[in-house]
């Protein structure tokens, strides 16, 4: 029952994903000159750009480039800008504001909020840009907010060629589908391994290779496999600063002056 269920599903989904292909079709031709016109460079996935092959090489006028650009570049310096705290947390009720305890731990929530959207590994400020481009460009702009296990929040900036959506009775988006292509070995790092088909899992194993060091590596002229592996972070744990790395070296250094003076 489960297995009929399952297929009725896929089956429903790929009718309305060709339902939305079809109805998005005669737009696609207009995204597509907009990507050769507006921004050449970034190409979006309507271009079908082949690798190598030269861009903008029907563009004479930059106009159309150079102001994109601009474009994105103050509403960008107007919503999100990097140099000042813009989240600022507050309550519905506006007496509950008014007390002091409030308004402080609205205001550490905030910049705690901040600390995480400016993460290195969070990735808001490039992504970010990307996805304010997309609405100059296009008008939709779907924008991807996830969070990775053991590392935390991330944002990507979706090709809109990769999402189709739907409306309410109001005209609201409440139905995105995302058709998109990935390796085996993503989707087992977004899904886990236990959602993979056997299909997927035969693929994996399949391509899966054998780790070499540099010296294996010359011997047998392949190339050098690096594995980089992210540890979990431990919220617990207290970070080691500078400080206190040298202040475990100093005195290893003292004892190392001591010897040294004492041979002399």
């Amino acid at each position: 029952m489960d297995a009929l269920q399952d297929d009725d599903l896929v089956k429903g989904l790929l009718a309305d994903q060709a339902r939305l292909e079809a109805a998005r079709a005669p737009l696609e031709s207009v995204w597509r000159e907009i990507d050769e016109r507006v921004d050449p460079i970034g190409g979006g996935g309507f271009g079908g750009r082949a690798i190598g092959e030269v861009a903008g090489r029907y563009n004479f006028d930059a106009t159309a480039v150079t102001s994109a650009d601009r474009c994105t570049a103050a509403i960008a310096g107007i919503s999100i800008p990097r140099n000042q705290q813009y989240i600022g947390l507050k309550f519905a009720d506006k007496d509950l504001n008014k007390l002091a305890a409030v308004r402080r731990w609205c205001e550490a929530a905030s910049d705690r909020l901040y600390a995480i959207r400016y993460a290195p590994h969070a990735g808001f400020e490039m992504q970010a840009h990307d996805d304010i481009k997309q609405t100059v460009k296009y008008g939709p702009a779907p924008f991807w907010i996830g969070c990775e296990p053991h590392v935390g929040m991330f944002y990507r900036a979706v090709d809109l060629s990769e999402c189709y959506f739907e409306q309410d009775f109001r005209g609201r988006v409440d139905t995105v589908h995302r058709k998109f292509e990935k390796s085996v070995r993503q989707l087992e790092q977004q899904f886990g391994a236990d959602a993979m088909t056997p299909k997927m899992a035969k693929a994996r194993s399949a391509s899966s290779c054998t780790m070499r060091g540099p010296s294996d590596a010359r011997a047998s002229g392949r190339s050098v496999v690096v594995a980089n592996v992210r540890p979990p972070i431990q919220p617990d744990a207290p970070a080691v600063s500078g400080d206190d790395d040298r202040a475990q070296a100093a005195p290893r250094m003292r004892e190392a002056t001591l010897r040294r003076n004492q041979s002399a």
